[in-house]
């Protein structure tokens, strides 16, 4: 839509949220796909969406690898080295590709690194990607249908699997910080005694060229007014103590003990 409209777009409604859908060619014969949209009055047709290139993991991943094996590719060709791709709700960069393994750079955009099992499928969809222009608000569900074109004619509306979607309104939302590290690790299982912890600042609004930041990537902005708020849980998921208005890129917990001690990270 262009950097311009979309300001403006979100200085009108920082909620507005918009749909759009990707899917990889599911037989030889498929031309595209329409596109349509049930918004609570009945299907409407938005628009033909072109087929993006996927390919599913061999293995399962963990959230700091970087390089995979890979399966199953289809129109691999197609993709350009630093667009994105999508595995569950993660998105990542794309930096080197063969048929059977890919580089990339995680937790991109507004996501954050996490863990795929195997099989799990790989959406190369940046440059696939059909939206309808219809302007939604955060909140609203929608059922959405892909219908596939080949020869012999468009995928019955009734056959066509159905996705139910609840508008999240992402766009105005801050980037959550990135290159987090605990005690110098990503990650860690656990840890017990003093806490150091460092982050990297990211800005939506500086984020918007073709070099994406990936989750280990250094500081970007951050935009005007943000501020951290650091919640320490116990293992019992208890809350220890609580900074908030930090405005830098460290903050370190020195008093475990009388806190509560030992904590697990993923309780934060």
């Amino acid at each position: 839509l262009g950097q311009l409209n979309i300001d403006n777009i979100l200085t009108a409604d920082p909620l507005a949220a918009y749909v759009g859908a990707a899917a990889v060619r599911p037989l030889s014969g498929a031309i595209n796909a329409r596109m349509i949209v049930d918004p609570g009055s009945g299907y409407e047709d938005v628009g033909t969406l072109e087929f993006a290139p996927g390919a599913k993991l061999v293995s399962g991943v963990g959230k700091m690898d970087t390089t995979f094996s890979i399966e199953n590719g289809t129109d691999l060709d197609q993709v350009t080295l630093g667009t994105w791709l999508q595995c569950d709700s993660e998105i990542m960069a794309v930096t080197a590709l063969s048929d059977t393994s890919i580089t990339v750079k995680r937790g991109c955009l507004d996501t954050l690194p996490d863990t795929h099992a195997a099989g799990a499928a790989l959406v190369f969809w940046d440059a696939y990607a059909q939206v309808d222009g219809t302007q939604y608000a955060s909140g609203e569900t929608l059922n959405v249908k892909l219908l596939t074109v080949t020869g012999a004619g468009v995928l019955p509306v009734n056959l066509a699997a159905e996705d139910t979607i609840t508008m999240s309104g992402r766009a105005a939302r801050p980037y959550p910080p990135g290159a987090v590290r605990i005690n110098s690790s990503w990650f860690p299982e656990y840890i017990e005694g003093p806490l150091s912890m460092v982050w990297a600042h990211r800005d939506r609004k500086q984020q918007t060229g073709q070099n994406l930041i990936g989750f280990t990537d250094g500081s970007i902005g951050p935009e005007a007014g943000t501020t951290y708020t650091l919640e320490l849980r116990g293992e019992s998921g208890s809350l220890q103590r609580t900074y908030s208005g930090l405005t830098g890129t460290s903050q370190s917990w020195t008093t475990e003990a009388e806190d509560g001690g030992f904590y697990l990270p993923g309780a934060f």
